[in-house]
């Protein structure tokens, strides 16, 4: 998913994504001389090994040249692995790559995509007895390998309700924003928008990024 620097600070929500790679980040990578920083970044992303079309060494030059501060290689159910790439990449308060996974599993055809940040291994997939069982297996397991879920693309495919997402416990964090053509981020009439999604969720007590 590649955004543009306009895009991305008005669609993903600048004050979260800081706060989250704030909390991503090791200490070694935070600077002392300031207690606050806004940074860049892309929390999905695909490579050739499972759903892009590119090297994960590629898109990391391609990140850092285009003035990202930080980045996910999050490959459907595979962990790339980003050490070896922080090691040539990685800058102090410049660039940071952090490990993540695009967990990816389904309901009756309707697609479930659980971003999984922080992970030190794969983690396969679960299929639960419904959509929302779905989602909330596979955010427990991701919590249970000690990663941070966050819940991609609600309207991809329709796949899920705001009733559904308001249900998922200990779900802090959600896409409101996906380049591909079919995530119907915007698209209202019989369906809510992500943002209206997001709102729906909100008004129901439910606290959630986006």
């Amino acid at each position: 998913m590649l955004l543009n620097k306009r895009s991305f600070w008005v669609r993903l929500g600048v004050p979260l994504l800081a706060m989250l790679v704030w909390s991503l980040l090791p200490a070694t990578q935070v600077s002392s001389k300031s207690d606050e920083h806004w940074y860049k970044g892309n929390l999905h992303t695909h490579t050739i090994n499972k759903g892009g079309d590119s090297s994960p060494d590629v898109v990391a030059r391609w990140y850092k040249e285009h003035g990202y501060n930080f980045l996910v290689l999050s490959d459907h159910n595979y962990l790339t692995d980003p050490k070896g790439l922080n090691s040539i990449f990685a800058a102090e308060e410049r660039f940071l790559l952090i490990s993540g996974e695009e967990v990816t599993s389904g309901f009756e055809k309707k697609p479930v995509h659980v971003n999984a940040f922080k992970l030190h291994r794969t983690l396969q997939p679960i299929v639960g007895k419904s959509v929302l069982d779905t989602i909330q297996k596979n955010v427990d397991a991701i919590l249970a390998a000690g990663g941070m879920p966050s819940l991609n693309h609600p309207n991809f495919r329709w796949a899920i309700t705001p009733a559904e997402l308001s249900q998922v416990r200990n779900l802090h964090l959600f896409e409101v924003f996906n380049g591909h053509p079919a995530t119907n981020d915007f698209d209202g009439g019989a369906f809510p928008s992500l943002e209206e999604m997001w709102d729906i969720v909100l008004s129901a007590g439910n606290r959630i990024y986006g």
